[in-house]
């Protein structure tokens, strides 16, 4: 015996009387144990797929998902939602794809046969219950019976007896979500056994209404979240703004950015971002106004530098309207942020000309706040001066920026920044002190600054240290480069990290040519030249010029050279420049010793005056082994020895080995 029936029509009953079908299935379930099997839906999207692939079509996986999240595969709803999106052209046949996505998806408005059998549905209620699905409907597709009841002015458990008994087991129209504690208070969560109930019973409200009920559904569960509000921030922002009142949407948007932030959903964080500012348009003009948009525009720029890089054009764009706003405001902090925001554009972009006026007005600017928080920021920033070509001063401000560090400071950093401040300077100390020539103290402040950012579990913090020490290591132990390249990629592409997938290519460039295969990634450097993020670039061409130069192609090393001083230039990104006139010395050595002793010698000037010395031992040791064949070793031991015997530290690197073997040939 198969047969079919309604649970909800035999849960009503008939007459106020038992349906006659309610014995019989008590019977049949005695006898015969759980029999039922509900056909109405599945909590698989099987049947949707089935469906849509019973044509051929070129439906992608987000339509799909979206079907299904709104009939939840329920027959009906589904074969009915599908023939309406057909039937108004937002979905068309075409050869030989088959059905298409034409127009914008509208999934608000429900097929005429859907609403029918809603409509149906619901008018079965009473009075009451409609009221109370009205109110639920407003606060979306899962709601609570505190909630409803303060509203309606009921009490609590009168609500849930209506919901649980009448709603849910006699109408089936929702479901018991389950029980949460708050503070001291308990909260009870019901949801809409279909969306598409919650979307009828809505979309029956006029503007009025849904304005009115939207006030009093955020004003109850601000006051039932009370401190905790910003768990729901989202939630409120929305029925705030659909009540009109933009100051409280504006407020809860900029929590909901914030806490996004904090978890690290940056694009979450720029959608809540983005809509504040919108909603503040529409606000008449005001101071308070003003400060609101400096703090949200402040907050989309660190969203942007963590999802597109700070070398993303609107960074640059908003760093300029932050800087006009704080003009207009007087607002030293915020204008701050605007010229570190500015610096750290033009920094990324590999621009260092427009960096070093900006660099000195954050100087000024965070000593004239006496900030301690802006101050260590402002040293922080002074981390570009290593790629300008002058490490010992940008140590210099790191270091001062270490020791100006308190935990009032330290915890605003992590706000503010999103990563450990001891994390963040040490790793670009760490760049800085190797350049200079302190490989070991490099080497550890490195490894603190990866152990300081994995104790934040922040995956930006972990990928950035990462990807600095494996740079930083990349010429001397190569090895460990490639690890480190090889973890800071792991995470950048789990987390949507670009601009620091770049440093992992980048180091595992210089790693495979300090082992002696020099591996241009020319699909990385394509991306770079198209890109903002023009950074590494040098040291990726840097790369491509080695490995013309073990190739055996010294002409074409020799143009590629030349175009990288151009870019030097250009940009004054000089922290390269000696090993690049280095590489210069070894594409002329085939055809003129002279040329070669002539960028030889540029190489060590510009690292003795940058105090690289690091660089300059490697272009002095090129130097010396030119003159040992030429004959001249008096010369080469006069220039080399001095430069060696500076090094305390780092002797069993790459370079220092090379040299000290160098120098025993020249002994003897």
């Amino acid at each position: 015996i198969v047969g079919s029936f309604r649970p909800e029509d035999v849960a009503i009953g008939r007459a106020n009387e038992a349906h006659p079908l309610t014995p019989v299935i008590a019977e049949l379930q005695r006898v015969h144990g759980d029999i039922s099997v509900l056909v109405g839906a599945t909590d698989e999207r099987s049947f949707v797929d089935l469906l849509i692939d019973s044509e051929a079509n070129s439906l992608d996986e987000e339509f799909r998902e979206e079907l299904y999240s709104h009939t939840h595969g329920h027959a009906l709803f589904t074969v009915e939602l599908l023939r309406t999106l057909q039937e108004r052209g937002v979905l068309i046949q075409k050869k030989p794809g088959g059905w298409t996505v034409e127009d914008e998806l509208d999934w608000s408005t429900l097929p005429a046969k859907v609403e029918g059998v809603i409509a149906a549905r619901i008018e079965r209620l009473s009075a009451n219950l409609r009221e109370l699905l009205t109110i639920a409907a407003v606060e979306g597709a899962d709601f609570t019976a505190e909630v409803l009841s303060r509203v309606r002015d009921r009490q609590t458990r009168e609500v849930i007896k209506d919901l649980s008994r009448g709603l849910e087991k006699q109408h089936r129209l929702v479901t018991a979500r389950g029980i949460r504690t708050l503070a001291k208070r308990r909260l009870s969560h019901y949801g809409f056994s279909h969306v598409l109930f919650q979307h009828y019973i809505y979309n029956g409200l006029d503007e009025v209404e849904k304005a009115h009920l939207h006030e009093d559904v955020g004003t109850v569960l601000e006051a039932l979240y009370g401190d905790e509000a910003s768990e729901i921030a989202p939630q409120l922002a929305r029925h705030f703004e659909e009540a009109g009142l933009i100051d409280k949407a504006v407020d809860y948007l900029g929590r909901a950015a914030d806490g996004a932030r904090d978890v690290c959903a940056f694009r979450e964080a720029e959608s809540h971002n983005r809509r504040a500012l919108a909603l503040l348009e529409s606000l008449p003009p005001s101071d308070e106004r003003v400060a609101v948009k400096i703090e949200r525009l402040q907050t989309l720029a660190v969203n942007l530098t963590n999802s597109r890089g700070w070398a993303d054009p609107e960074v640059g764009k908003l760093s300029l309207e932050l800087r006009d706003l704080c003009g207009q405001a007087g607002e030293t902090g915020p204008l701050f942020w605007a010229l570190w925001l500015a610096a750290s554009h033009h920094g990324n972009r590999g621009e260092m000309r427009p960096i070093m006026p900006l660099l000195d007005e954050i100087l000024d600017t965070a000593e004239a706040s006496q900030d301690t928080f802006l101050r260590v920021s402002a040293h922080l920033a002074q981390l570009y001066r290593i790629f300008a070509g002058d490490p010992g001063r940008a140590r210099d401000h790191l270091e001062m920026g270490l020791k100006l560090l308190d935990p009032a400071s330290t915890i605003l950093f992590r706000a503010v920044i999103g990563a450990d401040p001891r994390a963040t300077l040490f790793q670009w100390m760490s760049f800085a002190l190797l350049q200079l020539g302190y490989r070991d103290q490099s080497f550890d402040v490195a490894h603190q600054a990866v152990a300081l950012a994995d104790e934040t579990s922040h995956p930006f913090a972990m990928a950035f240290t990462r990807g600095i020490l494996a740079i930083n290591t990349a010429l001397h132990d190569p090895e460990a480069a490639l690890k480190l390249a090889e973890e800071c990629l792991d995470i950048s592409v789990e987390s949507g990290f670009d601009e620091l997938r770049m440093y992992a290519t980048t180091a595992q460039a210089w790693a495979a040519a300090a082992l002696g295969n020099p591996q241009p990634n020319e699909q990385v450097i394509a991306w770079m030249e198209s890109a903002h993020f023009k950074l590494p670039l040098t040291w990726c061409l840097s790369v491509r010029c080695r490995f013309l130069i073990a190739a055996g192609k010294p002409e074409e090393a020799s143009s590629e050279i030349a175009r990288v001083l151009d870019l030097i230039d250009a940009n004054e990104q000089r922290d390269i420049e000696s090993m690049v006139q280095r590489l210069a010395g070894d594409a002329a050595l085939v055809d003129s010793e002279l040329e070669a002793e002539e960028a030889y010698c540029r190489a060590i000037e510009v690292a003795r005056g940058q105090q690289a010395k690091l660089l300059e031992l490697d272009a002095a040791t090129a130097l010396a082994r030119l003159w040992h064949n030429q004959g001249r070793t008096t010369e080469a031991r006069e220039l080399l020895q001095p430069v060696y015997s500076w090094f305390t530290e780092g002797l069993d690197s790459r370079p220092l080995i090379e040299a000290k073997e160098l120098l025993a040939q020249l002994e003897g």
